[in-house]
């Protein structure tokens, strides 16, 4: 994943959001493809997921389909540097070594996610807070550990490193989902670590919402932070970030529906995630 194009993705309107979501695909294939570390040059590989079929978003944008993981994995050297665009220059790479090999950052790789250990090297990096935020967002979905974001409709061929075109039932899907979950960390299903990961996402979006060159779509930050807040189980601070986003924000009426949807959830004390209506 581009990480330069974050930025962009996020500060789209939900609404018209929706509208780009591709549902052509009917299925998720994924494959080992090899990388070579950008520091150390070690060779290893990693499961990517190649396609997917998404058939919906939730309200905290996590879309929801058939994946092999959500987000997508990403690929993590054995050193910890988390490969996140294509070419580094030599300025770049000299910053990011003395930062992965520091005691402190590889005191951050036990028990965290591998987009927790991205955000903190693009927060290091001086990436945009709403990319900073975006990624802890997606930190967030990780260690959910929700097994239906792992069942695809192909099986993985483990011999061959691809993928077997097939539709498959219920019962292998599940064994599938129950293989992937058991290879993750207890912290995958570690609530506290949920919460921790969404207040680092709230963070940085508070940031955006005070930085001169927010010009994009606020609509989108003012929501995500009304939205994180009532998966926090936050409702007052959620209800005070919808009183801001309907002083400062024109909205559409697609954005005033899902505005109204987070005010009956919020007034009925629900912190579980939904989906956009």
């Amino acid at each position: 994943m581009n990480y330069q194009i974050i930025k962009t993705k996020l500060l789209v309107t939900i609404g018209a959001f929706l509208l780009c979501i591709s549902f052509n695909s009917n299925a998720s294939t994924i494959s080992h493809i090899e990388y070579t570390c950008p520091l150390g040059g070690e060779k290893f590989s990693v499961v990517t997921q190649m396609s997917y079929y998404q058939s919906g978003m939730r309200l905290d944008l996590k879309p929801e389909g058939a994946f092999y993981s959500v987000p997508e994995p990403i690929p993590v050297c054995p050193n910890g540097f988390v490969i996140y665009q294509q070419d580094y220059s030599d300025d770049e790479l000299k910053r990011l070594k003395i930062f992965i090999l520091s005691d402190q950052y590889q005191l951050l790789r036990k028990g965290n996610s591998d987009y927790f250990l991205l955000a903190t090297i693009l927060e290091f990096m001086g990436y945009h807070k709403d990319t900073v935020g975006y990624t802890f967002l997606e930190a967030s979905w990780e260690v959910e550990g929700d097994s239906s974001a792992f069942l695809g409709q192909e099986k993985y061929d483990k011999d061959g490193g691809g993928v077997i075109s097939e539709s498959l039932t219920p019962k292998t899907l599940y064994a599938l989902a129950q293989e992937k979950l058991n290879s993750i960390s207890t912290a995958h299903f570690n609530r506290e670590k949920y919460i921790q990961y969404l207040d680092l996402a709230i963070e940085n979006f508070e940031a955006v919402l005070s930085l001169e060159d927010s010009n994009g779509d606020m609509f989108t930050v003012y929501f995500l932070l009304v939205e994180l807040n009532r998966l926090k189980g936050s409702f007052e601070v959620a209800s005070k970030h919808i009183k801001a986003l309907e002083s400062h924000v024109t909205t559409t009426e697609y954005q005033k529906e899902l505005v109204e949807f987070e005010k009956r959830l919020i007034k009925n004390n629900n912190s579980t995630p939904k989906n956009l209506p």
